[in-house]
Order: structure tokens, then sequence, then C-alpha cells
């Protein structure tokens, strides 16, 4: 993987995690735009997951 594409996937990481934040903080934990963006981050996560797997420094 090209270092362009793993530096958008950790700026997607940070926004989305910060996005979850702010969003479950504003309109709690269990709304569902922020049931959505957790999701939306685990799939992320995964992702540098099996690029850490696949011997990808991330």
């Amino acid at each position: 993987m090209d270092s362009k594409r793993k530096e958008e996937l950790l700026n997607q990481l940070q926004y989305k995690r910060e996005k979850m934040i702010e969003i479950g903080l504003e309109m709690g934990l269990s709304y569902e735009s922020t049931i959505q963006i957790s999701q939306e981050l685990d799939e992320l996560i995964v992702e540098v997951q099996k690029l850490k797997e696949q011997g990808e420094n991330v």
C-alpha cells in the first residue's frame, strides 16, 4: 500500500473518532448517528489491523 493511502486511512480514522466523540457527547451514545459512525470506525480499524497483519507499517 502506498504512503498516500496509509495517510488517508489514518486521517479517516482520526476524523471518525473525533466525530463519534462529538456526536456521542451531544446526542448520546445510543443515538443512531453515533452508532453509525462507530460502525464505520470499526471497519477502518479492521482495515488497519489487516494491513498490520500483512506486514504493512501503519
